[in-house]
């Protein structure tokens, strides 16, 4: 499987990380994991770790399946931050596009090329406008 997903209730968030050949089906799994988790509450924050990733495949109708999938599990996110880390640039751009079309009222989402940067902005750190967006 190419996602694992740890939800710490103590510390209000969760960690899951991607890894391998990951296609809709397997960020959607992800997704259905993290945020129908027993531990997870709406709020909490998420970090969403992609460095692993070594081959995304996603065509426009995944895009789209994906987005909807993240607008049908908005309640169960609720208010809070999930921040993408991702490998390399074209991952960027699409987990940038995912945050664009799946626009969100209640979640604020960033994408980051650091664990660093990702972990500071969940703990409520600057806005870190240089790398993540």
């Amino acid at each position: 499987m190419p996602y694992s997903c740890h939800v710490d209730p103590a510390a209000r968030n969760a960690l899951v990380t991607l890894s391998g050949t990951v296609d809709r089906a397997d960020f959607i799994g992800a997704m259905e994991t993290c945020y129908r988790h027993p531990g997870w509450q709406p709020g909490f924050t998420a970090l969403w770790n992609a460095q692993g990733i070594r081959q995304l495949l996603l065509d426009p109708t995944d895009v789209e399946a994906v987005v909807a999938a993240m607008a049908a599990l908005e309640p169960l996110m609720g208010e809070g931050r999930a921040a993408f880390v991702v490998p390399r640039d074209v991952d960027y751009l699409i987990a940038r596009l995912l945050i664009i079309r799946g626009g969100s009222t209640l979640r604020e989402r960033r994408t980051f090329n650091s664990l660093a940067e990702a972990k500071a902005w969940l703990q409520g750190g600057a806005d870190l406008q240089k790398t993540g967006s």
